[in-house]
């Protein structure tokens, strides 16, 4: 499609401007055994240190058995222990009324088994525009200056919140993000 042709020249001039040092790979039918042969060829042969994966799911062999999905969140978190590098997944939350800043683990459903495997889980909502006045964020995290979302007519201009269900490195705040 054209629009895949636009997504491929993007990629050729984003390996360009850096040296081809991003890669895209793009996988459709895959077993973890195929993940695993794929990430440590790009590791081995051009020295990868940081993988994002979008989405985590089961392998094609395992579609709609969520078991299989932390054996997927396993491998990945085996290989980023085997080559010390960064591996970050996105999963997807369930469509539901949670407000952003109240999200748990239960808001990914079924897929709620892998956070046991993940050194940290962080979960992303936006704020719908009509729910502005219920927020407010602070520049420190001593919230002695704590100051309104900012409501303006770009549609472009939306906010998020982060919360950091799991860090095994520490602490586990909630932030906001204007994008």
């Amino acid at each position: 499609s054209s629009e895949f042709n636009k997504i491929m020249d993007v990629i050729a001039w984003v390996n360009e401007q850096i040296d081809n040092s991003i890669y895209f790979v793009h996988l459709t039918e895959y077993t973890n055994n195929d993940l695993h042969e794929v990430i440590s060829n790009y590791m081995y042969k051009n020295g990868i240190e940081y993988v994002f994966y979008d989405t985590l799911k089961t392998d094609v062999n395992n579609i709609g058995n969520y078991e299989e999905l932390k054996k997927t969140a396993t491998l990945l978190s085996e290989l980023t222990q085997k080559f010390n590098i960064f591996i970050g997944a996105s999963l997807q939350l369930l469509e539901n009324t949670t407000s952003p800043i109240n999200l748990t683990i239960n808001d990914l459903s079924v897929s709620k088994n892998v956070k046991e495997v993940f050194d940290t889980l962080s979960l992303f909502k936006q704020i719908q525009r009509k729910n502005y006045s219920e927020y407010e964020y602070s520049d420190s995290d001593r919230f002695t200056d704590c100051k309104d979302l900012e409501d303006t007519d770009d549609p472009d201009v939306r906010y998020y919140v982060c919360v950091v269900d799991k860090n095994r490195a520490g602490a586990k705040p909630k932030l906001v993000f204007k994008l």
